[in-house]
């Protein structure tokens, strides 16, 4: 699996919460994933959310990530943590660091 996120993620109004997606490549063996996001922006945001089971046959995973903290529009640090399941083995686990133009 090959995840990444969109350039661009939503501050959804009111401020509590952020919603961002992504581009998945998948290996013949992967039935799909959970996507666990985090995004971080200084001075002090914090944002963590997890998508839900996206299955192999989708190319975009989304996700709503709760907000900690204040983020404000422009870039944000991104992680994503991906928990794959594999056909007919132990599920795998997959990294990726990004960044996201946030817009409010």
């Amino acid at each position: 699996m090959r995840g990444q996120f969109h350039r661009d993620g939503a501050i959804v109004p009111g401020g509590g919460t952020i919603q961002v997606s992504g581009p998945v490549d998948w290996e013949s063996d992967e039935a799909g994933a959970v996507i666990h996001a985090t995004l971080t922006q200084h001075p002090g945001g914090r944002a963590e959310g997890d998508s839900v089971y996206t299955p192999a046959t989708a190319d975009t995973w989304f996700a709503t990530l709760t907000v900690e903290g204040a983020f404000h529009n422009g870039v944000a640090d991104a992680l994503g943590v991906a928990t794959v399941t594999i056909t007919g083995g132990q599920p795998e686990v997959y990294r990726w660091p990004d960044q996201v133009v946030l817009h409010g």
